[in-house]
């Protein structure tokens, strides 16, 4: 169970001289760099890895990315031109709860941003397979889209009572999503009307569906398989990303130094069981199984950070970033790799 965060009517106060205080150590001493990026205890590795492989290939557009109002207010701003507002409280709530263990809170300012874009594609397209009327649908899709109050509520609503599993109840949603916007700003009709929601058919079995599949977002402990979920991460900051399977040798070497040539973040994954790689080693690679302990961690993505094919090795990072060794970098052999890995994804191409 995760704590409240309190009434989103706090964020009504300035955070401008808490925000201001904190800017000193938004980067960190290193800068944007994927050495610096670590996991914490969520089921997120395909995000840090992917921010990681960011930081190794296009560490400027990560440090554009996150812009400061006037107002002092931090906001995430992703390749469609959407931006989300970040607030300083659910930072730290990330840090408090070792969700984050990286060196500044640019990667955690980054993470509470495409959770934050997440749900509010999550909470439309529930409102729009939801009973409501067309013309009601259109009005709070509207509502939904342009406040970042009523999205907050929402947010720290599901966070407040998510279970480890990523489950919410209706019951439970209702009475913190109704204390969550007792004082934000909406005319009483429409308070109403954004927690009765959660009754209207439809809307509430696809939020908790969605929720439960994207549950370490919010604060739940399930471990996320990595599959394709680099890709949505990657095309959110590019515009653009791909994933592959690992099937032969030349195509997944060829592909995956071209990206890095081109700027391109690379993500590679393993298999939800280690059954996976011990299929596919044979009496050659017996020594691969030997060690696999020391590096190989089953439904887990990691960083590409380079491909020497003249040497045949493939240079990886854990984004835990103490494993196999400080700092979680480490290097294979091709043969190991191509039988550990199942599946990779690329960005967008970078600049240069």
């Amino acid at each position: 169970m995760i704590r409240s965060l309190g009434p989103v009517a706090f964020l009504l106060f300035s955070l401008t001289g808490a925000l201001a205080q904190a800017d000193a150590g938004l980067f960190g001493d290193q800068g944007v760099s994927p050495q610096t990026v670590r996991q914490g205890s969520l089921g997120n590795c395909y995000f840090y890895a992917s921010v990681a492989a960011l930081a190794e290939t296009q560490p400027e557009l990560l440090r554009q990315a996150i812009r400061r109002g006037e107002d002092g207010v931090l906001r995430v701003g992703f390749a469609d031109g959407k931006y989300e507002t970040v607030h300083a409280e659910d930072v730290q709530f990330a840090r408090d709860g070792g969700f984050d263990l990286s060196e500044g809170v640019w990667v955690a300012v980054l993470f509470r941003g495409y959770a934050q874009r997440t749900l509010r594609t999550v909470l439309i397209e529930s409102v729009n397979k939801s009973t409501l009327l067309p013309p009601l649908k259109s009005l709070t899709t509207g509502v939904i889209g342009s406040s970042d109050l009523v999205l907050l509520a929402y947010d720290r609503a599901i966070r407040s009572q998510i279970d480890q599993s990523g489950t919410i109840s209706r019951k439970g949603l209702k009475t913190q999503l109704r204390k969550e916007l007792d004082s934000v700003p909406l005319l009483g009709t429409w308070r109403d009307r954004i927690v009765e929601l959660v009754d209207s058919s439809g809307f509430f079995e696809s939020l908790a569906a969605q929720v439960k599949a994207n549950g370490e977002l919010f604060g739940a402990y399930r471990a996320a398989g990595s599959g394709g979920l680099s890709e949505r991460v990657l095309s959110a900051f590019t515009g653009d990303a791909h994933s592959y399977e690992i099937k032969k040798r030349d195509g997944t070497v060829a592909a995956m130094s071209l990206a890095l040539q081109r700027h391109q973040a690379v993500v590679a994954w393993t298999g939800e069981s280690q059954a996976n790689f011990l299929s596919n080693s044979n009496k050659a690679q017996s020594l691969l199984e030997k060690d696999a302990d020391s590096w190989y961690v089953p439904g887990h993505a990691y960083t590409v950070l380079a491909v020497n094919s003249a040497l045949g090795t493939v240079t990886m990072r854990n984004p835990w970033g103490d494993h196999p060794a400080p700092g979680g970098e480490f290097t294979l052999s091709l043969q190991s790799f191509l039988s550990a890995y199942i599946g990779f994804s690329t960005s967008a191409s970078g600049p240069g």
